[in-house]
């Protein structure tokens, strides 16, 4: 299944490369607010973040992080000089998302690791 039928099937998951963004009802209560606007930086050096900063809140509990998305918004992966990245970006209504790394399982080996592009 690629990640745009995986999209098609259900419309509250997302995926940009290793970063993947899930809607949820709400934001837990008692996370904390975090400055900032990355989702995640690849090893090579390039960015997962919000377009507009002012767009989205960022939050963290227990380790799992969080946004609130104040309305409909851009994800970019870009370098860190701006420049676009490999991966195209995608466009997030307005809502609440968790969003972490993929995690890759290899059944064989019976380990998991993060994927990192």
């Amino acid at each position: 299944m690629t990640r745009e039928q995986r999209r098609q099937s259900d419309p509250n998951q997302y995926q940009q490369g290793d970063v993947w963004i899930e809607r949820i009802p709400e934001i837990p209560a008692g996370a904390e607010k975090v400055k900032g606007a990355t989702l995640a930086e690849g090893e090579g050096h390039h960015l997962h973040r919000f377009a507009v900063a002012a767009d989205v809140e960022l939050y963290v509990k227990d380790g799992m992080r969080f946004a609130r998305v104040k309305k409909e918004t851009v994800v970019e992966h870009v370098t860190r000089d701006g420049r676009q990245g490999e991966h195209d970006p995608i466009t997030l209504p307005a809502g609440n998302y968790q969003f972490g790394q993929v995690i890759e399982y290899d059944y064989l080996s019976e380990m998991s690791r993060e994927v990192v592009d």
